[in-house]
């Protein structure tokens, strides 16, 4: 190879190089000696509405930079003018301190405890190795009245098909699927229908039965034992499930032995609405 040619190619890893290297602390602007990071844009940016990240780079890199360049030439300003020796910006400086705090050690406890290795583990457990609950699948008819319901039935015993009847008399949005309410478990309905669609038969009616929404009329077409969903399908799911458990273990162990006085009386409860107290200028 010759000797331009290598030259040539450790020009081109150097410039590859230096883009890979930049970092949270590369400097995209400077005012007044303070340093604005390409870490400050993606923070910003990664706070904005979805609509605002729908922008191109360009105009998103170009319009954050600039915005941060205001921000710091009025926040210089306030310090010049003593804006933060104010007590209501002191407060409202402390209540973001303790707000960002608090929220950037609970992403810490949650990232080290909802690990895959303990999704995966709540997954087995929770619906590879316990026994799979039963669904029922089955169709109604919903109308107003226990009439209604009783010469519906009726029909379907004289031979009406029990799809068309729900199509035709129907009173909610399953109509549409003559009646089809696909599987459920027990606790997805209320008490009365469930107990119903239960205990009958697979091709039983059953009916009328009374519950919150009016009287029914229900069909069981199939029984079954939940499939077992994919880990990814309900990784979000145990996600939520965990995180609350891990927030009550967390704040349980935080309060163990803390002293927290609180006043019984709710001191100032009365002026809780008068945004004057906190008002600024």
């Amino acid at each position: 190879m010759r000797f331009s040619s290598v030259c040539g190619a450790v020009a081109v890893a150097l410039v590859a190089g230096a883009a890979v290297a930049e970092g949270a602390d590369t400097v995209v602007a400077t005012v007044e000696g303070r340093a604005i990071t390409l870490g400050d844009i993606v923070a910003v940016r990664a706070e904005l509405p979805q609509q605002f990240q729908m922008l191109p780079d360009e105009a998103l890199y170009d319009g954050i930079r600039q915005q941060l360049i205001d921000q710091t030439l009025l926040a210089r300003a306030a310090e010049a003018d003593g804006v933060a020796d104010d007590p209501t910006v002191a407060r409202l400086l402390a209540m973001q301190r303790l707000n960002l705090l608090a929220e950037m050690q609970m992403r810490r406890v949650m990232a080290e405890a909802l690990t895959e290795e303990t999704l995966r583990a709540a997954y087995e457990e929770r619906f590879v190795n316990a026994p799979p609950p039963q669904e029922v699948r089955a169709s109604h008819i919903l109308v107003d009245s226990e009439e209604k319901a009783a010469d519906l039935l009726a029909q379907i015993e004289a031979g009406a098909d029990f799809a068309d009847l729900a199509v035709e008399h129907g009173t909610d949005g399953t109509r549409f699927q003559g009646g089809d309410l696909g599987f459920f478990t027990r606790d997805m309905m209320v008490a009365e229908f469930a107990d119903a669609a239960y205990a009958a038969e697979v091709g039983a009616t059953i009916g009328p039965v009374e519950t919150q929404f009016g009287w029914h009329l229900i069909r069981v077409t199939d029984r079954r034992e939940r499939p077992v969903p994919p880990f990814e399908e309900v990784e979000n799911q145990l996600a939520q499930e965990l995180s609350s458990a891990v927030l009550q273990e967390t704040m349980g162990a935080l309060r163990d032995g803390k002293t927290v006085e609180i006043a019984e009386d709710r001191p100032g409860i009365a002026s809780l609405r008068d945004d004057s107290l906190v008002a600024f200028p």
